[in-house]
């Protein structure tokens, strides 16, 4: 073995994945605490509208979804965020396939695409 060559003993990739998986956890816990408040206003709001006896617009019946916008830049965000952590990867030395994992991703992004297109082709019924 060249004594130039440093030694890993693979602790970066398991620092590197752990870095991936904590932005997407800390992703995930704020939209779930931004639904939260959203739904908590649209609850109290609800509640301060029957407490007054005033009629009670659908609108605030119907909880707002995401639309075809919000589809269709989630799949794009995914495709190309999975497709610059494949290419990150590609270069791993030592660990062959592990650029794999952004392919997944990319492939989330492009089933989130081609969803969100399918079901707006379809008149938005799911």
């Amino acid at each position: 073995m060249n004594e130039l060559q440093p030694q890993h003993g693979g602790t970066e990739y398991i620092v590197l994945i752990g870095l991936f998986a904590l932005i997407g956890l800390l992703y995930v816990g704020f939209r779930a605490w931004v639904d939260y408040r959203r739904d908590r206003e649209r609850h109290l709001t609800l509640r301060a509208l029957v407490e007054k006896g005033t009629p009670i617009p659908e609108a605030l019946l119907v909880p707002a979804s995401g639309g075809r916008g919000g589809g269709i830049r989630r799949g794009i965000m995914l495709l190309f965020v999975g497709a610059a952590l494949a290419v990150a990867l590609l270069d791993v030395a030592g660990a062959p396939g592990v650029w794999g994992v952004g392919l997944m991703v990319a492939a989330a992004g492009a089933a989130q695409l081609l969803g969100t297109l399918l079901t707006e082709r379809n008149g938005g019924s799911r």
